[in-house]
């Protein structure tokens, strides 16, 4: 798994690269930790292969300290791969993320 960080004007973009499983788990929630949680971040899984529910638990984790402190969400996820929208369709947590097809489309959006 490869993370790399960009500080936009609008939002902090974190592309997410390879498969995010409980041996990587640790190593994204550590990235995600030094966020900026006064910004909106922006989590790109379009370049993720595989997802497992330690990965998911790091989102929903991160969601949950955004949302401490900011009382809003201000957490966009970034899927393109169907079978990496299946398993959030299938948790319902897309029916808990803000999911968009593009980072430009997340972009816009604020």
């Amino acid at each position: 798994m490869q993370v790399a960080v960009e500080h936009g004007s609008a939002a902090t973009v974190v592309a997410v690269t390879g498969e995010v499983d409980l041996a990587t788990a640790t190593d994204l929630s550590a990235h995600l930790d030094g966020v900026d949680t006064s910004r909106v971040v922006v989590v790109d899984l379009s370049g993720v292969s595989f997802i497992d529910s330690s990965g998911l638990n790091v989102l929903v984790q991160l969601r949950q300290k955004l949302l401490s402190a900011t009382h809003t969400d201000t957490l966009i996820l970034v899927i393109t791969r169907p079978s990496t929208k299946r398993i959030f369709e299938v948790t319902g947590l897309s029916d808990v993320f803000n999911i968009f097809d593009s980072v430009a489309g997340a972009l816009a959006s604020l």
